[in-house]
């Protein structure tokens, strides 16, 4: 019984010691050692900006436009990783997109800021910061579409009173804007749905 015993450990001693069961050992260790290498050097996360609102083009950010999210990114470089933004946005970012930083167009950009005034009554309720109007002149006469609001002063409640409603518009349409609005009453129009 002891011989059958020694014999079998004399076995298993054999078969650990074979140079394949050693190789192999190494190869697994070697391999797992590796791994954890390239996954600690992997790409890291990083802290983005995300859109705090649903924010169209045209829209001059500013700091509560955007909240800080950390995500792990292949090319974090593509996008803003701060929430001290400037500029104005190029296109339509939803609620909870990262912000692209080719969407985001310098201050130096195309868009002006035009202040329009409007009967407080004829103003649509709602509408801020954020929000797309179309302009009207005297005669329903269209003179912009879609253009983003930068801003709108709160009126004294009376009547006759006048809002100033701040639009971000391309360079080329600040004349036609101001044309419309010194020689006609200038009507905004809001849409649907939204904040």
């Amino acid at each position: 019984m002891a011989a059958s015993a020694s014999a079998a450990a004399k076995q298993r001693l054999r078969r650990a010691s074979d140079p394949r069961v050693i190789g192999g050992v190494v190869v697994m260790i070697v391999s797992a050692y590796l791994g954890l290498m390239l996954t600690s050097r992997g790409p890291q996360p990083v802290l983005v900006a995300v859109a705090a609102r649903d924010l169209p083009a045209g829209v001059a950010l500013q700091s509560d436009d955007v909240s800080l999210r950390e995500v792990v990114l292949a090319d974090p470089q593509r996008y803003l990783q701060s929430a001290d933004v400037s500029g104005s946005l190029q296109t339509d970012i939803a609620e909870g997109e990262l912000i692209p930083r080719r969407a985001v167009s310098p201050k130096d950009s195309q868009l002006r800021l035009v202040a329009v005034p409007v009967e407080a009554q004829r103003l649509p309720p709602g509408i801020g910061r954020g929000s797309l109007v179309d302009v009207w002149a005297t005669g329903d006469r269209p003179v912009l579409q879609a253009v983003a609001v930068s801003g709108v002063t709160d009126p004294e409640q009376w009547a006759g009173a006048t809002a100033t409603v701040v639009l971000a518009v391309q360079q080329a349409d600040v004349a036609a804007l101001l044309a419309a609005t010194r020689a006609d009453t200038v009507d905004v129009t809001a849409y649907q749905g939204q904040q």
